[in-house]
């Protein structure tokens, strides 16, 4: 299921609100960082009281409060008496999301005013950001993937050309949408092998299929000319 990076963040931010250490009046958000970190995204928000809404939105506010995260790399507590400097009635916790060395958010975690730090939070919090970290790089991939298949889409149909995979073990194919139209294919991500011979003149599949059994035992390169059956008609 396709489910968006923003609802998949704030999920993690309700599970991280559910610590036990973790005041009720907490407060927490999540900003996406750009790569040179001076632009910050605010993608999700846990407990943000009305009075601290509008903040979310001031840029300013929101390099000055990200950047003990992205400066240092690591977890950093901002005590009561530096956090109310900054404009914020609470301490918090500035947190980085890293992919390797690269920052790709920062989580922002506003703790009840009493509260003091306990070594213990840091390693809890290291394991929700490998978490959350391993969420937006899968997202950042797929995101990779959809745009580098769309343009191989483009170029295929501006081409007239299609492209095929075959899963030798089980002897499905999977086509491209200009391979399917070419080759008068149903609208089908993949299709048995006998499934696709139906779409191909009877008197061309003997040497089709010897090529393509030679390709699955030896490996070797197929080239091969067939006529396709589109309807009533052979192209």
């Amino acid at each position: 299921e396709d489910i968006p990076l923003q609802q998949k963040l704030e999920v993690c931010l309700q599970n991280l609100m559910a610590a036990g250490w973790i005041g009720r009046q907490a407060e927490a958000t999540m900003f996406l960082v750009d790569p040179g970190c001076e632009k910050l995204e605010l993608i999700a928000q846990h407990g943000i009281q009305a009075g601290n809404r509008k903040k979310m939105n001031d840029s300013a506010f929101k390099l000055s409060i990200c950047e003990p995260a992205t400066t240092t790399g690591h977890i950093q507590f901002i005590d009561h008496h530096v956090a109310l400097g900054q404009g914020c009635r609470k301490p918090y916790y500035s947190i980085p999301i890293k992919d390797g060395e690269r920052i790709n958010a920062v989580i922002v975690l506003w703790l009840e005013a009493a509260h003091e730090q306990d070594l213990g939070e840091i390693v809890f919090l290291h394991t929700v950001t490998n978490t959350i970290a391993t969420i937006i790089s899968r997202h950042q991939i797929d995101r990779h993937l959809k745009k580098t298949r769309e343009n191989l889409q483009a170029a295929q149909r501006l081409a007239r050309m299609g492209s095929w995979e075959l899963n030798t073990a089980t002897r499905v194919m999977f086509l491209s949408d200009q391979a399917r139209e070419l080759l008068a294919c149903p609208s089908s991500d993949s299709l048995s092998l006998d499934a696709f011979y139906e779409h191909i003149c009877a008197e061309d599949i003997p040497s089709l299929s010897t090529s393509i059994d030679n390709v699955i035992r030896d490996g070797d390169y197929l080239q091969s000319q067939v006529r396709v059956i589109d309807g009533n008609n052979t192209r």
